[in-house]
């Protein structure tokens, strides 16, 4: 997976640990803090293991090759998460993770008045259409050349609320790119207060969206409930807001709540790594969306629609549908 520093000594992880590599100049993959970890968070929900503390994850018995590309601060380099990409499929990752991304104009042309907005005489107009161009050439060809190389590739939609099917003139990537399975989000709101009730499968409130912007939906949580009561759930005492959010690791061994696309993205690729489990260790790419679609739960409209694509992802099922990799 591919995401900023990691807890490489967490109890939760680090028997799933494979190998760990930095793309971020002057930072090792270990996360040097002891602030909230994003790598940390994502990387439990995928495959923490499963023992008798903490949490654990989707594919507990998956091995995890992590990948730095975000520095510890949460910014990054598009060059580093290419240079991560090609790094993870030259050491045979079966599903790749990416909990990151931008927002992007597909032409950017604008005014640049040289910081002197009161005299045109050295204004100039910029254009960056044909940058941004290549980095979106150089971005689907590192994804594509992972499917073809047998490398389920997954990512967050974005947490802009966007609708990608009206605003064309942005692209998110790498959700957006060539290959890529684009995983939308879901929360409920005061789940803690009524857990019978409560609708799991809501629309997360910050999600992306879009027909053509989301293939599945996913368990990204929310943190919208309003009030502050202080609830109990198994033994734990916390704002029930907090139990709208996902649980996961979190640096200093430690565990921690937190919301987005994030949170969703590794959800469906634990789903992807039981599928490629199942069928004994390899398979293709197309292989693992169709069981992927086949096993979803079609909410929404019926087929693909805007918030949940094909279908919020079902763990169970998708170990359970019969099928044949090819």
């Amino acid at each position: 997976m591919l995401d900023g520093g990691f807890d490489l000594t967490h109890p939760d992880l680090q028997a799933n640990i494979q190998e760990s590599v930095s793309y971020v100049p002057g930072e090792p993959a270990q996360f040097a803090s002891t602030a909230f970890s994003h790598g940390t968070h994502t990387a439990g929900t995928i495959a923490a293991v499963d023992n008798t503390i903490g949490v654990v994850g989707v594919a507990p018995d998956a091995k995890l090759l992590l990948v730095k590309v975000l520095a510890d601060g949460g910014r990054g380099s598009f060059s580093w998460m290419i240079q991560g990409i090609y790094y993870a499929v030259a050491h045979n990752a079966d599903v790749i993770n990416m909990s990151l991304g931008a927002a992007i104009p597909r032409n950017s042309k604008y005014l640049d008045d040289n910081g002197t907005p009161d005299d045109p005489s050295d204004d100039k107009v910029v254009n960056e259409t044909k940058e941004i161009q290549e980095l979106l050439v150089a971005i689907g060809k590192a994804t594509t050349y992972a499917n073809k190389k047998g490398t389920t590739v997954i990512a967050s939609a974005g947490n802009d609320a966007n609708n990608g099917q009206r605003d064309q003139d942005l692209v998110h990537i790498p959700s957006g790119a060539t290959g890529v399975i684009s995983i939308s989000a879901t929360g409920p709101i005061g789940w803690a207060l009524n857990p019978l009730t409560a609708d799991l499968d809501r629309v997360a409130s910050y999600t992306n969206y879009g027909t053509s912007d989301v293939d599945f939906a996913a368990p990204g949580g929310d943190a919208e409930y309003p009030g502050n009561e202080i609830v109990t759930v198994a033994g734990v005492r916390q704002y029930a807001f907090a139990f709208d959010m996902v649980f996961s690791c979190t640096s200093a061994g430690r565990y921690s709540w937190s919301a987005g696309t994030s949170m969703a993205g590794p959800h469906a690729a634990g789903v992807a790594a039981l599928i490629v489990g199942k069928n004994g260790g390899q398979m293709a790419p197309a292989q693992v969306r169709a069981v992927l679609r086949a096993s979803a739960d079609d909410l929404g409209k019926t087929g693909r629609d805007p918030y949940y694509g094909y279908g919020r992802v079902n763990a169970y099922r998708a170990v359970t549908t019969g099928f044949q990799a090819q």
